[in-house]
Formats: structure tokens, C-alpha cells, sequence
């Protein structure tokens, strides 16, 4: 599954390059930082302070006035945090623990400008989580009620949504930041209800609960542009 979503990737640029060949277009890196947000069987946990970054392409609207298309590949942390944790059957307290979910992402959108400097855009998102922290996080701290890496939920989706401002810094370079929200269709893990599980605290069979979990993430993103500008004579 791994290596068909990396196929599906490549074959989907190759087609955007193809594509845009023969035209005008700007590229270039977005790099950024990250707001993450998990629900947690409907119950938000804290925020996780990530990065993220990315390449894209975007085809050239001169006159800002029909809209652009895009498209981008990146890698984006996803996650939660847990500011305040206590190892309850020891009495002991546990420094700040990071869920990060690292996922690859491909987005495919439009812009629209609003004027010469302001746009809006809308995208949908394809992602695959390629590694996660979960496993060292159990080697720490065993714990049954830990989420465990075996049950995440590698393919997710989503759409994006948010804003930006951008300025040419001369005929063939610009810039910019974006504003966006990044919300998932979709669990990125799901354990069901476990069942004869020995607590460590009072030493009686229990049940856990299911499990799932579903990101969301702000992201603020430094955009750098570069034009690969066609002339016809």
C-alpha cells in the first residue's frame, strides 16, 4: 500500500508537469509552522507545536481576476500534546508528551484573488502517514491505554481551506504567507473496545474503550516563488 500511494504520487506530477509544459507557471518551496489538534473519542486534547514543508506548483493568472489551480506534495506533522500527565498507579509525574503523526501530503486546489495582494483558496488532501512517535512513546511509559502503533490508520483525507497575502519581489521572484485550516474526513486511528485487560492499578480485568483519533491543524506558511516563464515569438 506504501509503494502504490508513492506511484500514485509520481504519476500525478509527472501528469502536472506535463501538463504545464508548456505554459507559464510558478514553483516553489512553502515551509511553515504548526498548530496541531486531535479529537480523541470526541474530546480535544491539547495543541502540538510542529512544522511543516512543501513544494508546489500554480499556474500563472496575470490578471488576477479568473483564479489559479495548484498542486503540492509535503510532509506535515499532525498531532496532540499532553502538557500534564500523571503516571497514576506510581504517583509520579510524566513531562510533557508529543503525539506526532508524520504524514506525507499531496493537495490539489484553486486560488482566487481578491485583489492585487489578497487571495483565498480552497484545496482537497490526499495523506499518508509514513512513521509516528507512538512506538517510543509505549517503550516508555507501558501503558495498555496508550494509542498503539499497529492500529493507526495510515491513508487519511481532508480539505484545506484559508487565505494569504503575496508580493512580487521582482518579474520572476515573489513571496508570500498563507493562513490555513486543515481539517480530516477521516480517522488516522481507530483501536475497538479491548476487552480482559489487567489494570495496573487495582490489578482487576477491565475493558478500554475504542479509540479514535482525528486531526485538525493550523498552519501559518512562508511561501517563496519563482516564475518559469514561456514566451511565444
Amino acid at each position: 500500500m506504501k509503494h502504490t500511494w508513492i506511484y500514485i504520487t509520481l504519476v500525478f506530477i509527472g501528469m502536472c508537469c506535463a501538463e504545464i509544459e508548456a505554459q507559464s507557471f510558478w514553483f516553489g518551496p512553502k515551509v511553515g509552522a504548526t498548530l496541531g489538534i486531535q479529537r480523541w473519542n470526541n474530546f480535544e486534547r491539547q495543541p502540538l507545536f510542529a512544522g511543516h514543508g512543501a513544494f508546489f506548483v500554480e499556474t500563472v493568472d496575470e490578471d488576477k481576476t479568473l483564479g489559479s489551480l495548484y498542486a503540492q506534495l509535503g510532509l506535515h506533522q499532525r498531532g496532540s500534546a499532553t502538557r500534564r500527565f500523571i503516571n497514576s498507579w506510581d504517583n509520579v509525574p510524566v513531562p510533557a508528551l508529543r503525539f506526532v503523526f508524520n504524514n506525507i501530503s499531496l493537495q490539489v486546489g484553486a486560488k482566487k484573488f481578491m485583489n492585487d495582494k489578497f487571495y483565498y483558496l480552497i484545496g482537497v488532501r490526499g495523506e499518508y502517514t509514513v512513521s509516528t512517535n507512538l512506538e517510543e512513546l509505549n517503550e516508555r511509559f507501558v501503558s495498555p491505554s496508550f494509542p498503539q502503533p499497529e492500529s493507526v490508520r495510515p491513508l487519511v483525507a481532508g480539505i484545506t481551506g484559508g487565505a494569504g497575502y503575496q508580493f512580487e519581489i521582482s518579474e520572476l521572484y515573489g513571496a508570500g504567507i498563507e493562513f490555513t485550516v486543515n481539517p480530516d474526513f477521516y480517522n488516522n486511528y481507530y483501536t475497538p473496545a479491548i476487552p480482559n485487560i489487567i489494570s495496573p492499578i487495582t490489578g482487576n480485568s477491565i475493558t478500554l474503550p475504542e479509540t479514535s483519533i482525528r486531526n485538525t491543524t493550523l498552519e501559518v506558511t512562508l511561501v517563496l516563488r519563482f516564475l518559469r516563464k514561456v514566451e511565444y515569438y
